[in-house]
């Protein structure tokens, strides 16, 4: 006699759906008894259940498809994290690897190490990072070389094709030459397509590579091995470098990436710790593998980019780390920035071209034309220059080194930043300025905007108690962030009639215009 759980088991296998024979095999009783049970007793329909919702349900095509491009589950993560996903990584490594298959999952691969200079592999990440307060997603483009390890990171709006040829022109430079092969993965902009199992690459970017001289090879989807060596360093990315950092631009995440891979701020970080598979630093072997390297061109191919530029009250707007001056009408307002291939374009928002320049190479610096500044006229006899500059080492005698270094970086309008930082010794102890002037020319950013920002470091009144401690991470500043167009008239005029006096008596230069 059949025990009555037994009976109660096989009706709820039978509505598992399992088979008859699978049935009696796993309870050890024959078919014939099975058979009789399901008919005396047929299985009762229960209730449908309520589905569970799932933090995957939104993601799964998304996912599937990432999947089919081969990507890791852990960059598929670190994808879906500023898209909204809010699930664990163990329910999508889990999903993951069901769409793979188990064959998939074992799949062996060998590992294999290229010659200096043979081999170089890139590829994107997205990252929510907090720009100027915000939430913002930036595109982080990486080239690695693959013998050194030695890698270039920078950061983006988009993968666009405009960013993409930026970011390795950008990467060629810090190599300081162009690695014999660049591996990548099916991106839109170089491959919209296979044909019979070829990557059809497209033209622009055949153009672009064959003027660096560098060949192209695209992984076959789901093959992630193939570019192991750049995927991975995303993670040290994300956990040594993102965690705690705060910015204030686009061009201010660029500028605190190149200084961790550079290990300005803290020794062996970046490309000068010690690499976890070749145990050296990837540093001291690029020093060794640039000499293999192609030659850089002797000038570049890139596409005009064409930004939107909002033109600071000095006016002038930043381009790839460098102000350029554009006319004063336009302090305040936003303009086309044109980008091509050694010079700057600026249009007004009507369309009229209303500056050019020649790009310049030294970050940090000014460019600018004289003829932008015209409409500024003086009214009454300024203050000469040398004469501020005597005012200036008169209150502040250890400034001497700012003042020349001031002088080289903004030339004809030196006074606008010459009277800002005598106005700030009015609000700070002298004491607190001339170290500020000292940390200013110790960075390299000798303007009165970056000493209005180290001063901002203490409290409103000035206290020096935590003066002399590094910068914050994060304080990036423009080289100049002067008064108004509107006040320079105010600016160069004497604060007294006496001083206007003196002026008379005492200048030894000529009249100097900003």
């Amino acid at each position: 006699m059949i025990k009555p759980e037994i009976r109660d088991r096989i009706q709820k296998l039978r509505q598992a759906g399992k088979g008859i024979r699978w049935i009696a095999r796993h309870l050890g009783i024959s078919r014939h008894k099975v058979r009789k049970i399901l008919r005396g007793h047929p299985a009762k329909e229960e209730p449908p259940a309520i589905p569970r919702h799932s933090l995957l349900d939104p993601f799964r095509k998304r996912i599937q498809s990432m999947v089919e491009e081969g990507l890791t589950a852990a960059l598929i993560f670190r994808r879906l994290r500023p898209e909204g996903y809010a699930g664990g990584r163990t329910i999508l490594d889990d999903y993951v690897r069901s769409l793979r298959g188990r064959e998939h999952e074992k799949r062996a691969f060998a590992r294999f190490e290229t010659l200096p200079a043979e081999e170089s592999q890139q590829d994107w990440s997205p990252y929510q990072v907090i720009i100027d307060g915000k939430q913002t997603v930036i595109q982080v483009f990486s080239l690695i070389l693959c013998w050194s390890r030695f890698q270039f990171l920078r950061a983006y709006r988009d993968q666009q094709f405009t960013s993409l040829t930026y970011g390795f022109v950008a990467a060629f430079r810090y190599f300081q030459g162009v690695p014999w092969k660049v591996v990548t993965d099916n991106q839109k902009t170089i491959t919209p397509f296979w044909i019979e199992g070829k990557p059809i690459i497209t033209e622009k970017f055949r153009d672009f590579s064959s003027h660096y001289g560098f060949e192209t090879h695209i992984c076959r989807p789901g093959d992630k091995e193939r570019k192991g060596k750049v995927e991975r360093p995303f993670d040290f990315f994300e956990k040594a470098f993102l965690p705690g950092r705060i910015f204030h631009s686009l061009e201010d995440v660029n500028n605190q990436i190149l200084r961790w891979l550079d290990s300005v701020d803290i020794p062996e970080e970046g490309n000068h710790r010690k690499h976890g598979t070749t145990r050296e630093v990837p540093y001291e072997r690029w020093l060794e593998e640039k000499e293999y390297l192609y030659q850089l061109p002797a000038t570049d191919h890139l596409p005009r980019q064409v930004e939107v530029r909002l033109v600071a009250i000095d006016s002038t707007i930043s381009v790839l780390g460098v102000r350029y001056t554009v006319p004063v009408d336009y302090a305040g307002k936003k303009v086309w920035a044109s980008i091509g291939d050694g010079d700057l374009l600026v249009y007004s928002p009507k369309g009229d071209l209303i500056a050019r320049h020649q790009l310049s190479s030294k970050k940090g610096g000014v460019v600018i034309d004289e003829e932008h500044y015209a409409k500024l006229k003086r009214k009454r006899k300024p203050v000469s220059l040398p004469q501020m500059e005597r005012e200036f080492l008169g209150r502040f005698p250890r400034g001497r080194q700012f003042l020349e270094e001031l002088k080289k970086t903004v030339r004809s309008i030196a006074p606008i930043h010459i009277r800002e930082i005598l106005a700030l010794s009015r609000r700070y102890p002298v004491d607190a300025v001339e170290k500020a002037l000292e940390q200013a020319v110790s960075d390299g950013t000798a303007t009165a905007g970056y000493v209005r920002q180290v001063l901002e470091m203490l409290d409103p009144r000035g206290h020096l108690a935590d003066f002399g401690k590094e910068p914050p991470k994060g304080l990036t500043l423009g080289p100049i962030d002067c008064g108004s167009p509107q006040g320079y008239d105010g600016i160069f005029e004497g604060e007294e009639d006496d001083r206007e006096e003196e002026g008379r008596k005492d200048d030894d230069g000529p009249a100097h215009d900003a």
